[in-house]
């Protein structure tokens, strides 16, 4: 078991309950039972304090974080866009690449992490091809979602700002 460099103290969860909570998760919730019984042999627990940064806008992204408990805030440019709780994610794109972060994700309160790494979840990817179309679907949907979302616009035009 490792612990993150950078945050918390490790919490200890069997297998059988991290797929539990995969389950729930949006990003996962297409997934059979034997991927995501291989997913929760990936990932990490993690335990953060109140006020801890689980990501910092504009820093390469290194992790996807599962909220398992707690709450978190996202923010972009200090302005806050939306609140994070139990059964989402954060930071799933740096599964995809470690382009900088789009927004700082500061805990609200204490909170139970899973977290995925890029290179474990590559791993998973080769040895279960179907799990990257499950999770492509989910993810298109939740940018659908979110392209008709105030936080979206917000997000959009502060990016398109950023950039300008």
């Amino acid at each position: 078991m490792r612990t993150h460099p950078d945050k918390g103290r490790r919490v200890v969860r069997s297998k059988s309950r991290k797929v539990e909570i995969l389950r729930d998760v949006a990003l996962f919730g297409l997934c059979t039972r034997k991927e995501l019984n291989d997913i929760a042999g990936l990932v990490d627990e993690l335990s953060v304090k109140q006020g801890d940064a689980l990501t910092t806008e504009g820093t390469p992204g290194r992790e996807c974080f599962v909220v398992v408990s707690g709450e978190a805030e996202a923010t972009v440019r200090g302005k806050r866009i939306a609140t994070i709780g139990a059964g989402e994610c954060v930071g799933e794109m740096a599964l995809l690449d470690t382009a900088p972060r789009t927004a700082t994700v500061t805990a609200l309160t204490d909170m139970e992490l899973l977290v995925l790494e890029p290179r474990s979840f590559g791993d998973l990817l080769d040895r279960h091809p179907s799990v990257a179309k499950r999770l492509l679907a989910t993810l298109a949907r939740r940018l659908r979602e979110a392209s008709d979302s105030p936080a979206y616009t917000h997000w959009a035009y502060a990016a398109r700002d950023a950039v300008a």
